[in-house]
């Protein structure tokens, strides 16, 4: 079979011109216009907080968890920074990674958004306005200069302007498809009232379990609980984490060092909510949750082995909400991914996200096109399970 050569896909171009030698500790690569962006690392960090600026995307996207993100998790991934520029400012950022993988009869280069469980919403930095414009000079660029033939986001939130941008595409050109990735979805409930009416809310046996378990470990000792907004308000309280969460159902933390850092990173921002139930001054359950722009979002669960009987991690979960509703208005609470079927007692709603991918050469999209014969997606953007 003859394979198709690498030829770019034509979209509108931008002037822009390569930047090397940002201070990151990872390879990068940049593009941006004459704007004076030296590559300095404190030029990257105006950059990017003057664009999260324009529509808030939320703490994930922020520098400082993106920066954390990277030192532990983007060694082994070739990961580079693209930004986009014109000629005024940088009006985008895309941190990407390349890899070469098996699709059909062929070998493609895939250029993907960066992401994990710690990473749960994988869109790029921009200015909405002219959005168009910067997406169609990253992919000019990621074709002729790296050799990308398919660009792919993942687990792109729903409300995301770019999300709105690939679909009109996908209807009209038919260039983009999208895949609903079923593993990205995840729980959460909005809340319109005081903690009293989302408890009544709850399903019975949940309300029960709480109940029940709180008076059965009372018979075992004396009950308290530690909150912490702080690891300053406890010398303790980080050793306390790991130690519980070492005789949890997990065993270990594998991030250690990320958690650590994570950590101490909420609590200088004032984000972090660290909660433990204590028996006899012992932990035996724990939540690490963090608070930003009025969302309440459960990081972690994890309580000893020998005590599950005693649905610790529902009397916590009480808990914590009653005190980051009273405390802090929280207007929402998000279970981050993942759509385990205990999370349905407390969040009703799922929030979908989906993963995209667009061809940038003849050969991506070939490689697209045989998938999409084998798969039975017509490649219009249906949405047909896991990709």
């Amino acid at each position: 079979m003859t394979v198709p050569k690498r030829d770019p896909i034509s979209y509108p171009s931008i002037d822009h011109k390569d930047i090397q030698g940002l201070t990151m500790t990872l390879s990068t690569r940049a593009t941006a216009s004459a704007a004076e962006i030296n590559g300095q690392f404190h030029t990257q960090v105006e950059c990017w907080e003057r664009l999260t600026s324009l529509r808030h995307p939320g703490f994930f996207h922020s520098f400082e968890w993106m920066r954390l993100w990277m030192k532990h998790f983007a060694q082994d991934r070739d990961v580079r920074l693209h930004t986009v520029g014109d000629g005024q400012a940088v009006r985008l950022i895309a941190p990407l990674r390349t890899r070469a993988v098996r699709q059909g009869p062929t070998s493609v280069r895939i250029t993907e958004t960066i992401g994990t469980r710690h990473l749960p919403n994988n869109d790029l930095i921009y200015d909405p306005d002219g959005l168009s414009g910067w997406i169609d000079a990253l992919m000019q660029h990621l074709a002729s200069e790296c050799r990308t033939d398919i660009l792919r986001i993942t687990a792109l939130p729903e409300e995301s302007p770019l999300t709105d941008l690939l679909r009109d595409r996908s209807n009209g050109l038919k260039k983009a498809v999208e895949v609903e990735n079923d593993a990205c979805r995840n729980r959460h409930v909005m809340l319109d009232a005081d903690f009293e009416a989302y408890y009544a809310s709850r399903p019975k046996n949940l309300r029960r379990d709480q109940r029940q378990g709180l008076k059965r470990l009372a018979k075992e000792g004396s009950v308290s609980t530690r909150f912490y907004r702080s690891i300053a308000e406890s010398p303790t309280a980080l050793d306390d984490y790991f130690e519980l969460y070492s005789r949890s159902w997990q065993q270990s933390e594998h991030w250690k060092d990320f958690f650590s850092e994570a950590i101490a990173l909420l609590s200088s921002l004032e984000k972090l909510r660290l909660l433990f139930l204590d028996l006899d001054g012992r932990a035996v359950a724990g939540q690490l949750a963090l608070v930003d722009n009025g969302t309440l979002y459960v990081l972690k669960n994890f309580y000893d082995e020998s005590y599950k009987r005693f649905s610790p991690g529902t009397i916590l979960g009480f808990d914590m909400f009653a005190r980051t509703m009273r405390n802090d208005q929280v207007g929402s609470i998000d279970y981050m991914k993942g759509d385990q079927p205990y999370k349905a007692r407390w969040a009703e709603s799922v929030r979908v996200r989906s993963d995209w991918a667009i061809p940038l050469t003849f050969r991506g999209s070939l490689a697209l096109n045989i998938k999409n014969l084998v798969s039975g997606n017509s490649g219009n953007g249906s949405k047909n399970g896991d990709e």
